[in-house]
């Protein structure tokens, strides 16, 4: 839903360039070294059902030449989104959690290293009076 604006808050960070070094929701054959971001979806707890909170999923695709350099990368992501808060979009992004830590999956098809790690955070709408 929002990996756009993830993506925006992860180059400010210093993690790349949007449509340069930086994708949403595919992964271009180039550049060699790309992080990338999909949206997910996930749950939404029973106790959130009645309010305008609703939980989603990101994941974070690293790909790098070098192995050490994605895991390096991935990490450094990793510790800048975990327990992130903030407003991204008009919503207030919450609850910011790993789903699975970063993990190599191995190498593509031109033997690029890839590193991954799924997140689930919560959105509440601006000006909600219900917040948990």
């Amino acid at each position: 839903m929002i990996a756009e604006e993830f993506a925006g808050y992860l180059a400010q960070k210093g993690h790349g360039t949007l449509d340069v070094d930086i994708s949403i929701d595919f992964q271009p054959d180039q550049p060699d070294n790309l992080l990338s971001l999909y949206n997910e979806s996930a749950p939404v707890p029973a106790e959130s059902q009645s309010l305008a909170v609703d939980q989603y999923g990101l994941q974070i695709l690293i790909r790098n030449e070098a192995n050490a350099t994605a895991q390096s990368k991935l990490e450094e992501i990793h510790r800048d989104l975990v327990g992130f808060s903030g407003i991204l979009n008009g919503y207030e992004v919450t609850d910011l959690n790993v789903v699975t830590p970063p993990s190599r999956i191995g190498r593509d098809e031109h033997n690029r290293a890839e590193w991954t790690a799924h997140y689930r955070y919560r959105l509440i709408s601006e000006g909600n009076q219900f917040r948990s």
